[in-house]
Formats: structure tokens, C-alpha cells, sequence
């Protein structure tokens, strides 16, 4: 267990102490593109964002993002004049946010960061062809860590948290209660330019 314990120590010390060959300036842009998924039950479950991002400063980053997902899952649906059923459900959602960005920096190739975000978000539903759809209002927060694989380009591991204002579904006759927050976990690559 000693000997362990003293290689991980060994590793850490010379992962922290290996040149930087992080290549963030002020002024350069960023362009990123992630695959994500959230933490549920579907039976699948896509989405990918688009983001373009500014360096006011080394560490800060500004931009905005464009997102796509599609899930699919089991769900149960109210009726308005009572009663509730199950159907076979497909979400899509598109969204757009602002977003600001904190990265720490490091003397290795790991660097991690902090953000924020703000946008707007249109969903709809298909319950076997009945369309229930919603646009609302949306913030949230995330954490992450990029990997330098040169000095201009990164893999990123990413955690989203996000807040939708609205939790509900409001069709014809029918409504979907929906969580107001959401668990996503990201995986992609930036190019600086």
C-alpha cells in the first residue's frame, strides 16, 4: 500500500510539474463541440451543443451555444378530466444560451473551469402523434476539466446542471409534469483559433 501510495505521489508531482503546453491567449476564439447525455431512464438518449467563445482575458470566456437532444422514454401522461396513461415518448428539444467561463490555470496539460449560462429553450413532445410543445426560459451552471492534446486543441469532460422554468406540458387535453432540472454529463473537442 506504501509503495502505491508513493508512485501516486510520484505521478502527481510530475504531472504538475510538466510544462504547460496550454495555448490560451486574450482574443483568441474557441469553437467546441460536445456530445452530451443526461442522467434518466431513456430508452436512448442524444444531444450535441455548438458553442463559439471569446477570451476577454486568458481565463474568461464568453460566447453562446447551440443545442440539439432527442430523448426517447416511457412516460405517463395526465388527462385533464382525470385518469393517467402510458405512452412511448419522444422529446426534442433545441436551445440557445449565452454563457461565461472561469478556467483555472495550471502548469500542466489538465486545466479546469467553472461557468454559467442563459438562454431559451423550445421542446416538443410526440405522444404517438399528439404534439405537446413548450418554450421557456433557461439557466444553469457547470463544471469541467479540458485536456490540452496540443497547444491550440482539447478534449473536455464536462457536468451541466440546468433549470428549465417550465415543468409542465400543456396540450389540448392532455398534460406531462417534467422535472425542472436536468443532469448532463458532456464529452467533446475545442479547437482555439
Amino acid at each position: 500500500m506504501r509503495k502505491m501510495t508513493v508512485a501516486a505521489a510520484a505521478l502527481l508531482v510530475v504531472a504538475l510539474a510538466t510544462p504547460s503546453i496550454a495555448g490560451i491567449d486574450e482574443g483568441d476564439w474557441q469553437v467546441k463541440l460536445g456530445g452530451n447525455w443526461m442522467i434518466a431512464d431513456f430508452e436512448s438518449d442524444f444531444g450535441v451543443l455548438l458553442s463559439l467563445g471569446y477570451f476577454v482575458t486568458p481565463e474568461i470566456e464568453v460566447g453562446g451555444t447551440f443545442g440539439y437532444a432527442q430523448h426517447e422514454y416511457d412516460g405517463k401522461v395526465k388527462f385533464s378530466g382525470g385518469g393517467s396513461t402510458s405512452f412511448d415518448i419522444t422529446s426534442t428539444t433545441f436551445d440557445l444560451t449565452a454563457f461565461a467561463t472561469y478556467y483555472f490555470e495550471t502548469d500542466a496539460e489538465w486545466m479546469p473551469y467553472v461557468g454559467g449560462f442563459l438562454g431559451w429553450d423550445s421542446s416538443e413532445l410526440d405522444l404517438d402523434g399528439d404534439d405537446l410543445e413548450r418554450d421557456g426560459f433557461k439557466l444553469g451552471a457547470y463544471v469541467g476539466i479540458a485536456y490540452f492534446v496540443s497547444e491550440k486543441a482539447t478534449i473536455f469532460f464536462e457536468y451541466r446542471l440546468t433549470y428549465r422554468d417550465e415543468d409542465e406540458w400543456d396540450g389540448d387535453d392532455v398534460y406531462v409534469e417534467d422535472n425542472e432540472f436536468a443532469h448532463l454529463f458532456m464529452v467533446g473537442l475545442s479547437v482555439l483559433f
